[in-house]
């Protein structure tokens, strides 16, 4: 499968040439890995900050998720401390239950397309989505060492092959690092809003 995440670059491009409340529809894409409805439907209520850390938190229950998350799912993420400030902007003046970014999913994915237009930049069917594929591959280089990595594509091509997961995996050493590798792959699932075991989505946003 083709990798549909842009590049560092093109996520620049893309950013300079939206508008502000696009602009912060992107930015919570690419660095929470939301879906483009739950950027443009999050609200301030979503966000926590740990009284002792200091550290953010995006937490949406169940019983929140309804019209936001695929399903109205819960969803728990982590900010990462570099994104920290620019939450803290986005949330500041909110009242508990105004949204961070103040258009609709469509004016973000027609802002998007008209940004890549003009930046020539190719999307070959990524549209909004290439945030996330772009997320999905950062969190891949920061929570997997190269041994993981490698085991992750040989896992996947196990996988392509109709074969199942651990297919040709015998020996100890394998069968551990098998396990870390799956569970390093479920908490970017967790993260970007999948369920565990989805290897089928792997496919999609972690193949090279």
């Amino acid at each position: 499968m083709q990798n549909r995440a842009y590049t560092a670059k093109e996520m620049q491009l893309i950013r300079e040439q939206v508008s502000s409340e696009v602009g912060k529809a992107v930015d919570l894409m690419q660095h929470l890995g939301l879906r483009v409805r739950e950027a443009a439907y999050v609200r301030r209520e979503h966000f926590q900050c740990h009284p002792e850390t200091g550290r953010w938190q995006l937490k949406i229950e169940n019983r929140q998720g309804a019209g936001i998350t695929k399903g109205g799912r819960y969803r728990e993420i982590q900010i990462p401390v570099s994104f920290q400030p620019r939450v803290e902007q986005l949330l500041q003046g909110k009242e508990r239950q105004e949204r961070l970014v103040k258009v609709a999913s469509s004016t973000i994915r027609d802002g998007i397309h008209r940004a890549c237009q003009k930046a020539e930049i190719p999307q070959h069917g990524r549209g909004a989505h290439g945030f996330r594929h772009a997320y999905a591959r950062q969190r891949m280089d920061q929570l997997m060492t190269r041994e993981q990595k490698d085991m992750m594509q040989r896992i996947l091509a196990n996988c392509r092959d109709g074969k199942k997961a651990n297919y040709g995996i015998f020996n100890k050493r394998d069968g551990a690092l098998y396990a870390t590798t799956k569970e390093a792959m479920d908490h970017i699932h967790g993260e970007l809003g999948h369920g565990k075991n989805r290897w089928e989505l792997a496919m999609r946003y972690m193949k090279d």
